[in-house]
């Protein structure tokens, strides 16, 4: 008898489900990687998107020529392949080193805008 065949029902359908399951991730990370990109934003929400970089004064800190940001202190945004919009939002919201959080400042609605237009612009 081989070791496999020794094996109960329920081993031998734990190894299965456990194979199906290492089979399944790399399409399921390959998927999530594939996921589709937000679309486009408008050019009325381009304009209210910059419109926000400025007024919170973005560029005092951050490069990101379509927003006239010229700043040093955080990262340059044109080209940065590193962000995406998730990492803007998380960003905004909640701050990371110098960079204050404006959660609670800035309404949830703008700061999805605003992350779009830098992600649109920065390319």
């Amino acid at each position: 008898m081989t070791r496999f065949a020794a094996l109960s029902a329920r081993t031998k359908l734990a190894l299965g489900a456990g194979a199906f399951a290492a089979l399944a991730l790399p399409a399921a990370l390959a998927g999530a990687q594939n996921a589709p990109a937000k679309p486009a934003l408008t050019a009325e929400q381009v304009v209210m998107g910059r419109a926000l970089f400025n007024d919170w004064s973005c560029g005092g800190c951050h490069v990101l020529k379509d927003g006239n940001g010229s700043g040093s202190i955080g990262p340059s945004l044109d080209g940065n392949s590193h962000i995406d919009h998730a990492l803007v939002v998380d960003r905004i919201t909640n701050g990371s080193g110098p960079m204050p959080g404006f959660g609670g400042q800035i309404p949830d609605a703008d700061i999805e805008l605003l992350a779009s237009y830098v992600i649109q612009a920065k390319k």
